[in-house]
């Protein structure tokens, strides 16, 4: 998976401490020190609970050791919209996240934080404009990269079926082919 890539190749070299949020399955410590009773157990920190980003923030962001936090589905985290029809739970995580990224004790102690969703108009537009916040997006695959794929996966199909299932697979990642 994603999140299993980027723990283990991306921030695990690096990182002292490697933290997973999910809004459905809760917190999850990949890497380090558990500080927090509820942390990894069966009855985890409730998953969308609003409590979520505050726990790690008091037990794990304390300036002592490097953090890398993988948040997953950050669009149900921090959703877009107006504030007045968010959640306060919404409105909350959209202010402390971005409070984060404007604290020097989280940057200043070389954290990251990796905030993943399936689109950028699905975050909250706090943080999209946060100029200590960046973003990468990567691209749909175009035509040619969903035929090679199909005549990869399936290299005994016809060539004029792989450019039809190309054509109308468009807007697919390469995961969902």
């Amino acid at each position: 998976s994603v999140r299993d890539f980027l723990s283990t190749h991306f921030l695990g070299p690096s990182r002292d401490t490697i933290i997973s949020y999910d809004p459905a399955q809760g917190i999850e410590v990949l890497k380090g020190e558990r500080r927090h009773p509820l942390v990894n157990e069966a009855d985890a920190i409730l998953p969308g609970s609003s409590d979520a980003l505050q726990t790690i923030e008091q037990h794990y962001l304390d300036g002592q050791t490097r953090i890398g936090l993988i948040m997953t589905y950050c669009g149900a985290i921090m959703p877009a919209g107006d504030p007045a029809m968010l959640s306060d739970r919404d409105r909350t995580n959209a202010v402390r996240f971005h409070q984060w990224s404007m604290a020097g004790r989280f940057h200043d102690n070389d954290n990251i934080c990796l905030a993943l969703c399936e689109s950028l108009p699905e975050l909250n537009p706090i943080l999209l404009s946060n100029p200590h916040i960046g973003s990468v997006e990567i691209k749909h695959p175009d035509q040619a990269a969903r035929a090679a794929f199909i005549a990869h996966i399936n290299p005994q199909m016809n060539p004029a079926t792989v450019e039809l299932l190309a054509q109308q697979m468009a807007g697919l990642r390469l995961i969902q082919i």
